[in-house]
């Protein structure tokens, strides 16, 4: 805490052009912010693939992320049957500890046209998922600075994260995701239904929101130009440390 003010934080960047929805590879139907109403139908791709319900309507939410403990993943799992019975939809897509694989391909097995779960990494499926989604869920423990929601914003999937590290940096609770502070299931569920609410309820609100999103600048460009002014600034402090050193010892004779 003594060093706090020494210290300054510089979030990742990505290169916007290849997580692109207007013209990206993985992309079924290219849109963007002009025409997002095409979004849905890369919507309608997944739940086509996934064997899930097919429905416009309905709210599809995704996690493209690691299986450890740090992104809590217990979280999510907590939440399965409320995200089912409020009629929400989840793709998981991610590989790490067998224990947590096995209990999504569990939740699949029991909500088969709800759920779907994809135990493997695949960065092109990954930039599908995101295409098609409506949110991204992202209840880390901890998370130096994130990009899975990075990456959800420019595609229009409205986040929902807890509020730490660089997810609370990077998502405006309401403006272009949705916050969440305490790790527990409550506080999560309450985060969940707020986001489901607006989908619902208040459309020209989320769409809004999913322009807001989609417009945050998180590119290297942008990272750079901080870079930039902290190297500038630890040069004019080093200047002012030596000047102030040769004036003590012109005093000091």
């Amino acid at each position: 805490k003594a060093n706090k003010p020494k210290f300054t934080g510089i979030l990742n960047g990505f290169d916007y052009h290849d997580f692109d929805p207007r013209d990206n590879k993985d992309t079924p139907i290219n849109y963007g912010i002009r025409n997002l109403d095409m979004k849905v139908k890369n919507k309608l791709y997944l739940q086509k693939k996934f064997n899930l319900t097919e429905s416009p309507d309905l709210p599809l939410i995704c996690a493209v992320t690691r299986l450890t403990p740090q992104k809590g993943l217990d979280l999510i799992d907590d939440v399965m049957k409320e995200l089912v019975d409020m009629g929400a939809q989840f793709i998981i897509l991610g590989a790490g500890a067998e224990s947590i694989e096995k209990v999504f391909i569990k939740a699949e097995k029991k909500y088969p046209e709800a759920i779907a779960a994809e135990m493997k990494f695949d960065s092109n499926l990954a930039q599908t998922i995101y295409a098609g989604a409506d949110m991204l869920l992202m209840p880390s423990r901890f998370e130096p600075c994130g990009l899975s929601q990075i990456i959800a914003m420019r595609f229009g999937a409205i986040p929902i994260v807890r509020e730490t590290g660089g997810l609370a940096d990077t998502v405006r609770d309401g403006y272009t995701g949705f916050v969440f502070k305490h790790y527990d299931k409550q506080a999560f569920l309450w985060a969940i239904r707020r986001a489901v609410d607006v989908y619902y309820n208040q459309k020209d609100y989320w769409h809004k929101m999913q322009i807001r999103a989609m417009k945050k600048d998180f590119s290297w460009k942008s990272s750079a130009k901080k870079y930039l002014w902290l190297y500038k600034k630890a040069i004019r402090n080093r200047n002012l440390y030596l000047k102030n050193q040769e004036s003590e010892k012109e005093k000091h004779g």
